[in-house]
């Protein structure tokens, strides 16, 4: 459903309902029905205006790297258990290869792209003990990942 849709995409994009509807030329009020199901509805733009939001979320998406995702969540008070730092090691390097596929232009950080793709498939689980993880020891568990040649 087109309210639904929007609403879930704006949402994952960040942004308020007055914030999208500037963005996208729209009054508040208008957003704002349309996102509760009233009409009017946008009937023949809604493709475009989906498509829109969805064009957005990619070009944003296309900027952050991994490593910055980490950056965003560095909180000094904060710790994360086994399973989670696992998955924030692994994310992280996800994004970073994205982030790297979709800039090709941008140099790389710490590792160039094979080596990513190498310490993706280096991580697991038991790379990580039962302890508290802050995000330098995350970090450190990523640097660690050595890449064996024979």
């Amino acid at each position: 459903m087109f309210k639904d849709e929007i609403s879930k995409l704006r949402i994952e994009l960040g942004l308020s309902q007055a914030e999208i509807a500037k963005k996208l030329g729209f009054g508040v009020s208008t957003w704002e029905f349309w996102e509760m199901g009233r009409t009017p509805r946008p009937t023949a733009l809604e493709p475009l205006i989906i498509s829109k939001l969805k064009d957005m979320i990619k070009e944003q998406n296309k900027f952050r790297s991994g490593f910055i995702l980490l950056d965003e969540v560095s909180d000094k008070d904060i710790s994360f258990n086994r399973k989670e730092a696992f998955i924030l090691a692994k994310a992280a390097i996800i994004f970073q290869i994205k982030y790297y596929k979709n800039n090709p232009e941008e140099p790389f950080y710490n590792y160039d792209l094979d080596d990513l793709k190498e310490r993706l498939k280096l991580i697991s689980l038991n790379k990580f003990k039962e302890k508290k993880y802050t995000l330098a020891d995350i970090a450190k568990v990523i640097d660690d990942l050595k890449m064996v040649f024979i």
